[in-house]
């Protein structure tokens, strides 16, 4: 088993728990730790059992999940053959590369990088595998377009660039055909009238409502002349 604590920098216990299996069928070991700024914290770790091969898993507790609480490990990479190296010592070797850590984009995302064992060659192999999980949170639109100075009649594309891990999105186009989407990645959206026009992006989840307007963001020229290339 793993076993986790969260005490304060005086040394007080203010929880602690475990990743295990009653049943004693599945074994977790090489564990690291890593926790964000909103206090959720994940686990990476081996998961091993006599009845499947090596292989790279996490467990992940929410800030919000009660007190004492992980929640259920999660194989993310199979192990896909056996694995048996010394190198010279007693023991299998395992765990040399393994590591749990914050996205140093946001510093609310995981990253969990552990080993499997892979297929032979020339003798036992083992692999290295990610997994990165987006940690939901009070949502902040944001949005590109693929074009934003075009001429009449031409359609683009809208691309969501929101955190926080949206579960809704609605697209307002001023002077747009359709004038409205639900879609996360709009495409299609045409403009048939010079101008300079505003787009909006309001995104929604359990977490709460952010809306993000980009003033006179797209411009329409009815005098814009292509760009000739060739070869």
């Amino acid at each position: 088993s793993v076993q986790w604590w969260n005490i304060t920098p005086q040394g007080s216990i203010i929880q602690r728990g475990r990743v295990d299996d009653p049943t004693n069928v599945m074994s977790y070991a090489f564990a690291t730790v890593a926790v964000n700024q909103f206090e959720d914290m994940i686990i990476g770790h081996g998961i091993f059992s006599a009845n499947q091969y090596a292989a790279a898993g996490y467990s992940y507790r929410a800030a919000s999940d009660a007190p004492n609480m992980i929640r259920m490990p999660y194989q993310y990479k199979d192990g896909r053959a056996p694995y048996y190296k010394t190198f010279g010592g007693g023991r299998n070797r395992w765990g040399d590369y393994t590591a749990t850590m914050l996205d140093p984009v946001n510093s609310v995302d995981f990253w969990v990088i552990q080993q499997y064992a892979e297929l032979p060659s020339g003798g036992d192999r083992w692999g290295t595998w990610w997994a990165y999980l987006r940690i939901p949170f009070a949502p902040q639109a944001n949005f590109v377009a693929n074009e934003t100075l075009i001429p009449l009649g031409e359609n683009i594309q809208f691309s969501d660039l929101s955190i926080g891990v949206p579960q809704s999105w609605e697209w307002t186009f001023e002077g747009a055909t359709p004038a409205t989407s639900s879609l996360q990645n709009p495409t299609g959206i045409t403009y048939l009238n010079a101008g300079s026009f505003d787009v909006s992006l309001t995104v929604t989840n359990d977490f709460g409502t952010n809306t993000y307007l980009m003033e006179d963001y797209i411009t329409v020229s009815a005098t814009l002349l292509p760009s000739v290339d060739f070869m």
